[in-house]
């Protein structure tokens, strides 16, 4: 793969009696490590701004008139959704790498929760990126939307952030102590 470019590999196994599996398919990126941001600060937790509205993608909140702003020390939502029960929240900020490698990023929601570090949106189906050692920009956003009244539906479940650190294969939930603003 030539450098700066992304390839989609599809490939189907077939077993000496003939049997075919599921085609499946990965993106390879041959990506330059991206560089780590010039922050000095060491204040912990994310900047975030809260919308009010009801929103259908996690694009829309950012065009919403914001109704609060702050630092949050975690990405728990349970507050903004007692007081507004329909909204959108975009936290910002940098997220601690401690070492140069290939770290895979997660959601546990793809559908109304959108994740870019450093400006590369982290898609459910190729969430690697090539980090260097420091701090690099990050920016979660996140819309919430109250089932209406006597609905059968599950219960909102929590913003979650997983990382996959280099040479490891532990899915590990991104702690307060990783995120500054």
């Amino acid at each position: 793969v030539p450098p700066g470019e992304k390839r989609v590999f599809k490939t189907i196994v077939i077993t000496p009696s003939g049997r075919r599996s599921l085609p499946t398919s990965t993106v390879m990126f041959n990506q330059a490590p991206i560089p780590a941001a010039s922050y000095t600060r060491d204040s912990l937790g994310l900047r975030y701004t809260l919308m009010k509205g009801t929103f259908t993608s996690p694009d829309q909140p950012e065009y919403a008139q914001p109704v609060d702003s702050g630092v949050a020390k975690t990405l728990e939502t349970a507050i903004f959704r007692k007081t507004y029960p329909n909204a959108g929240v975009i936290f910002n900020g940098y997220i601690s790498i401690p070492a140069d490698g290939v770290y895979n990023f997660s959601l546990n929601n793809y559908t109304d929760t959108q994740l870019w570090i450093d400006g590369n949106k982290i898609d459910d189906n190729q969430g690697a990126l090539s980090l260097l050692k420091g701090f690099h920009k990050i920016t979660v956003k996140y819309f919430y939307n109250a089932p209406p009244p006597n609905a059968r539906r599950r219960p909102m479940t929590a913003l979650r952030l997983y990382m996959i650190a280099p040479g490891t294969m532990d899915k590990k939930l991104i702690t307060p102590d990783m995120l500054y603003n």
